[in-house]
């Protein structure tokens, strides 16, 4: 009888030569953190390969992310060793994924995927291989697929973790998809594969640690059927849907959506309304990837919006994660980029006097004095501007603008509790681009604008004001 360790290597000889993952005389580099899941594919394929049943030349890849101090200088020397042991070229490069997360406001594991994937790639091409191999396996996939049904998803997202993708410009394989966790283990004992723990790995504050320690053993148990058999085989009839359906995509992109000069995607309103919804999900996903828009902050209310909007033949604007806008008419849906503030521009507070005006990073802020007659006038949202109205005798002193910060506190207008700015921003219905872009107003004692969301009740005018203060935000 096959021990366990034979079992996963047939397994994963099988898939790759069902998927068609490696061609004879190919180039992989394997990205190898020095965990568990990673140290098993490494030794896996270099057994395979000394049977005969892989024909590869290999080289291993680490990317030391930084995060765990000493621990993660370990880890590359860790992985050094084990790649010299095998006689196996060795690629490694350090990066800042803190700082990387900070800069450009990602989450630590978004931003340690990032810069993993393109140094990988990098790497790859430095060696001028054919391709790199990650060790995601089955359980990665299970996970990956409630993660996204927990957020919203389309299909395509239920399509889980493809065998194959080209990612920065470089085709990544994933030989492991179907060997479990537990398989995993049981191998590296029997084979007496070392590896090295992450200790983050059972950290409950990222979303995928609490999938996996949390509500997947949940599901286990009272799930009726075997759960993970159910969810594989939905990743695989989604995966056999698109491949169906990617044709209809590539012809629809290339009829209904011209792609201008100025970074603009124009799409004919017309040429669209006779593709079915789930083709045109996927039209609005390609456009989107075509602006650089980070589809990880998009959901399955972002895609209804953009199809839905082909059914709504009027003029109107919204905003999209990532500083995407859809303007919509008669006869077209824009989508574009819109220009991102740079932080070294409004880091410093601008002071604004009434009858005067400021300039912050890219907005320009001008503040008026007017009659009280006026105070009733409503006020002015729109793509280009925000206007709002205050008592102006409820505002103590020079009025400052600068950029949100930890503990800001105000009164909600129509509220008659103080409420955290951060949590306030969470709990409302407003747009995700403007949440981001938001600023504040304040006086020497409060805040009087969460710009441009919400001004504060304890400025708002009335029917005792006798002087208003308008304020007004151009872009």
């Amino acid at each position: 009888m096959d021990s366990s360790a034979v079992h996963l290597e047939h397994a994963v000889a099988e898939w790759m030569n069902r998927c068609g993952l490696l061609l004879p005389g190919s180039r992989l580099l394997l990205a190898v953190s020095g965990g568990m899941d990673s140290m098993a594919m490494l030794e896996a394929l270099v057994r395979l390969k000394q049977a005969g049943a892989v024909e590869a030349e290999f080289a291993v890849g680490h990317v030391n992310h930084k995060l765990r101090g000493a621990d993660s200088e370990a880890d590359c020397r860790f992985v050094r060793e084990q790649a010299s042991a095998r006689g196996l070229p060795f690629f490694s490069c350090s990066v800042d994924a803190a700082s990387y997360a900070r800069q450009n406001r990602l989450s630590i594991e978004t931003a340690a995927r990032v810069l993993r994937l393109r140094h990988l790639a990098q790497m790859v091409r430095d060696w001028k291989a054919d391709a790199a191999a990650g060790a995601h396996q089955q359980d990665d996939l299970l996970e990956t697929l409630l993660f996204r049904l927990l957020r919203g998803t389309g299909f395509r997202g239920l399509c889980g973790i493809w065998p194959s993708s080209v990612l920065e410009g470089v085709r990544f394989i994933r030989p492991m998809l179907t060997v479990s966790r537990r398989q995993i283990l049981a191998y590296c004992q029997e084979r007496n594969v070392v590896w090295r723990e992450d200790a983050t790995n059972a950290d409950p504050r990222f979303a995928r640690n609490r999938i996996r320690h949390i509500l997947l053993p949940r599901l286990r148990q009272t799930a009726r059927g075997n759960l993970e058999a159910d969810l594989l085989r939905l990743a695989e009839s989604c995966r056999r849907l698109f491949e169906k359906i990617e044709p209809q995509v590539q012809s629809g992109f290339v009829i209904a959506v011209s792609v201008e000069p100025d970074g603009l995607l124009k799409l004919n309103r017309t040429a669209l309304q006779d593709i079915s919804p789930v083709v045109l999900g996927e039209i609005f996903r390609d456009c989107l990837e075509r602006l650089n828009a980070g589809l990880r902050d998009y959901t399955g209310r972002h895609y209804r919006q953009l199809v839905e909007s082909i059914y709504q033949p009027r003029r109107r604007c919204f905003h999209l994660p990532d500083g995407i806008e859809c303007r919509t008419s008669e006869t077209e849906i824009v989508l574009r980029r819109l220009p991102q503030a740079d932080e070294a521009d409004v880091r410093e507070p601008v002071i604004l006097q009434p009858g005067q005006s400021c300039q912050f990073g890219p907005w320009r802020v001008t503040a008026e004095l007017l009659e009280t007659g006026m105070k009733e006038q409503p006020a002015a949202k729109g793509p280009s501007s925000w206007t709002e109205y205050f008592d102006a005798d409820k505002i103590d002193g020079p009025i400052r603008i600068r950029m949100r910060k930890p503990g800001d506190r105000f009164v909600p207008l129509g509220m008659s509790q103080s409420k955290k700015v951060g949590k306030f921003l969470t709990l409302s219905k407003v747009d995700f681009t403007l949440k981001k872009k938001a600023f504040i107003a304040e006086d020497s004692q409060k805040i009087l604008w969460v710009v441009p969301i919400r001004i504060s009740e304890g400025a708002k005018i009335g029917p005792q004001t006798a002087r208003v203060l308008k304020i007004t935000v151009y872009k």
